[in-house]
């Protein structure tokens, strides 16, 4: 009988731990932030890195890149406007166009009940699994965030947002 109370009470604090993080990321993208990104493509061996804001507003998610190009990303609960600020051109993207995409879907609407699974690596260090793809999760302090993932197209991403102050 004490095995399976403590098998119970180990998994009960498991799911717990596993809602505090999904709470914790949930919050922290509530912030306004400053990212940078970089991407590495195995096959022609590129980095690429660019750095901008991420905020919330009333009715949309705004994601604003400053280097290396300038672009607005203006996410509604329809489509993505996004806007060629060198240019100055507009175009739009149907959100239906990009259903599955487990990124999108996690900075935008953060960790809800369809999840596959969180894994515990370490205090502040998870992975996050749905669909079959994974999405390594570091808090490395209260005011920064990365996120280590790897595309649809084979090409490893790493993302840090930091709290704007």
């Amino acid at each position: 009988m004490k095995i399976k109370t403590l098998l119970f009470l180990v998994i009960f604090n498991v799911n717990l731990y596993a809602l505090n993080v999904a709470d914790q990321l949930n919050n922290f993208f509530q912030s306004e932030l400053v990212f940078v990104h970089k991407s590495l493509n195995k096959k022609n061996n590129n980095i690429e890195e660019s750095k901008g804001f991420f905020e919330r507003n009333i009715d949309h998610t705004r994601i604003e890149i400053l280097t290396p190009y300038s672009e607005t990303y203006n996410i509604y609960d329809y489509e993505i406007e996004i806007i060629d600020l060198e240019f100055s051109q507009k175009r739009y993207i149907s959100i239906k166009d990009l259903e599955n995409n487990f990124f999108l879907d996690l900075i935008l609407n953060g960790i809800n009940d369809d999840y596959d699974d969180i894994t515990v690596i370490e205090d502040g260090k998870y992975i996050l699994i749905k669909d079959n793809l994974e999405i390594a999760i570091n808090f490395i302090n209260k005011d920064t965030l990365q996120l280590k993932y790897k595309d649809n197209l084979g090409i490893d991403n790493l993302i840090r947002f930091s709290r704007n102050s």
